[in-house]
């Protein structure tokens, strides 16, 4: 049937008859028995695509594979191309580390695609859609996700196992120019494969299930067409405003930053725009709840506020100026006699805000208990955690730089090669860190009711506040949170993102944010660029050093704080998306 749809690069040669589908496909599946409905799904590379795979020129190998030889055509393959000049083609019958494999796939032309103990649809092609290396597909039984959709001949090269031995001629037989189209059809079109098999940014499962939805239903395909474009539209006016952004503050190469693979941007309009910048609008819903919760009766707060990595104290102080009552509770401790004389009296027996400051450098501990000292933090809510936040419970070593006065880079997750000295830390997770928390104030509960954000019964939102710029710590964090997130545990999380320590990448983290149920915004002073979902785009990894503010998907809250931070800008495009028909349910 690949033979009657026209899927084949060459005509069939009566004169090649060393064919493997006897051998790798028969013994699995029999004859196939196809329907025209039969729908495949792609299988998500777990790489994100990187600058390098845009680069046509500087691919000099003509082709690639590496893996274990478990089937016919791969030890064809290697028996003909084991030995040839590594500078023309490498084949080899091992799976290489990462950083090689992507290496490979970065600086050829072509790259094999072989049945093996799995399907010829199997991973490995995603992976080499995903380096922009042109897949050359060798099997006689295939179908490829959103065949209908995607300009497959016009890209991969489909050939018979049988024509294995003439493999080089064929691929040299292709011209420039052919190729070139091949390549831009895989990565550098607006609809190519690269866009559309990259999970991360939520266009795949959207053209996986807009062809579903076409396979069963043809009346359907209007409907999931408009809503597509309507996810492009909003995704593209997003991009825009921030490229307008990027080009205002100088950046001429932005707007074509594929061109420029190595383009970072280093600015203090990202790095400095965080939690401190939203103190305003978290303290009028903060107060507006606990206003709320105080007609219960007991002593109950909308949530904690935790400063993850606080330095020498500089975030703590402005969230205990801005939700605390220090002043007022320094007169009652120093002068009680005076309290009968002041008007509109209160209890300072219990804290107005508990805020939890995470350090871990010893330098930077000690320094961060001074300005407590001084600034009578402990007649308010304060705890502080000695150690680091991490993915799990214990200790380890923090890298510092001792003849730091302030040490702003301490972390527990040094990257290769750091010759930094290192100090000895506990390390907690941020649900053994609520348990301390927990026990230092038993008499104050936590949270909000969950019946106002989803209809549910219980609480929200024990941290109303978590902030975390624990260099390199964060994704790791949020990731073993997933359960507390899920839950709703969090109200709004900061997170900062650096490229330099960072060792995952903040597509998966947002992406992963967003699969927990919370959007995220690229934070500026001046505005809030969405991120999630079919928003995400390449080019918010330009800044090297930014902040990232989520909220929980449909929390009116989250929505108000928006509207409070930036009334207009690219902020406005969290309620559009909003009105989709397919997010009114909040999926």
């Amino acid at each position: 049937w690949m033979t009657e749809a026209g899927w084949f690069h060459l005509p069939e040669n009566p004169g090649l008859t060393e064919s493997c589908y006897e051998k790798d496909v028969v013994p699995v599946i029999g004859e196939r028995d196809s329907k025209y409905y039969d729908f495949v799904i792609g299988i998500p590379s777990r790489f994100v695509p990187g600058p390098e795979a845009f680069q046509f020129e500087g691919r000099d190998r003509l082709f690639f594979f590496a893996g274990t030889m478990n089937s016919c055509a791969r030890r064809k393959v290697l028996e003909l191309y084991g030995k040839a000049d590594p500078a023309e083609a490498v084949v080899l019958d091992y799976v290489l580390e990462d950083d090689q494999y992507r290496d490979m796939m970065w600086t050829t032309k072509y790259c094999l695609v072989l049945r093996g103990s799995s399907h010829t649809n199997n991973v490995r092609l995603y992976d080499v859609m995903a380096h922009g290396c042109l897949p050359v597909i060798i099997t006689e039984d295939f179908q490829p996700a959103l065949d209908a959709s995607l300009p497959w001949r016009e890209t991969a090269v489909f050939l018979r196992s049988s024509e294995i031995p003439i493999l080089r001629e064929v691929l040299n037989g292709i011209s420039q120019e052919d190729r070139y189209e091949r390549f831009a059809n895989l990565v550098l079109r607006e609809n190519s494969f690269m866009r559309v098999f990259e999970w991360h940014a939520g266009t795949h499962w959207l053209a996986m299930m807009k062809e579903i939805r076409r396979r069963i239903d043809m009346h359907l395909e209007q409907d999931f067409e408009h809503q597509f474009k309507a996810e492009q539209d909003l995704g593209d006016r997003g991009k825009e405003e921030f490229t307008q952004l990027l080009e205002n503050l100088g950046c001429d190469q932005c707007r074509q930053w594929w061109e420029t693979p190595d383009l970072r941007l280093g600015s203090d309009y990202f790095g400095c725009a965080d939690s401190e910048n939203l103190i305003p609008g978290l303290l009028l819903l903060f107060n507006r709840h606990k206003r709320r919760l105080a007609m219960d009766g007991g002593h109950r707060l909308p949530g904690m506020l935790i400063d993850g990595g606080a330095n020498v104290g500089k975030t703590t102080s402005k969230l205990f100026g801005a939700f605390g009552d220090i002043p007022y509770r320094e007169l009652v401790h120093e002068r009680p006699d005076r309290v009968p004389c002041i008007v509109c009296p209160h209890d300072t027996t219990l804290p107005t805000v508990v805020v939890v400051s995470v350090e871990p450098s010893v330098r930077n501990f000690q320094l961060l208990e001074e300005r407590a000292q001084l600034n009578r933090w402990d007649l308010e809510g304060w705890y502080a955690f000695k150690g680091a936040l991490g993915d799990e419970d214990g200790e380890t070593h923090l890298s510092v730089i001792p003849a730091f006065d302030v040490d702003e880079v301490a972390t527990i997750f040094p990257k290769d090669g750091d010759t930094r000295e290192t100090e000895p830390v506990q390390v907690a997770t941020l649900e053994t860190l609520l348990a301390q928390v927990r026990q230092r104030f038993p008499d104050t509960t936590f949270g909000m009711d969950r019946e106002a954000l989803d209809g549910e019964e219980g609480t929200y939102g024990e941290i109303f506040l978590l902030k975390l710029d624990i260099e390199g710590a964060e994704a790791k964090v949020l990731l073993k949170s997933a359960p507390l997130l899920r839950e709703r545990g969090v109200k709004f999380v900061v997170f900062e993102y650096s490229e330099d320590t960072w060792h995952s990448s903040l597509a998966e983290t947002v992406n992963f944010m967003w699969g927990v149920g919370y959007f995220c915004f690229l934070m500026t002073p001046d505005d809030l660029f969405p991120m999630s979902g079919f928003f995400w785009d390449r080019m918010y990894i330009l800044p090297q050093w930014s902040n990232v503010f989520c909220g929980i998907t449909r929390d009116p809250d989250f929505g108000e704080l928006i509207k409070m931070y930036v009334p207009k800008g690219a902020a406005d495009l969290y309620s559009e998306a909003l009105d989709l028909p397919h997010l009114q349910t909040g999926q």
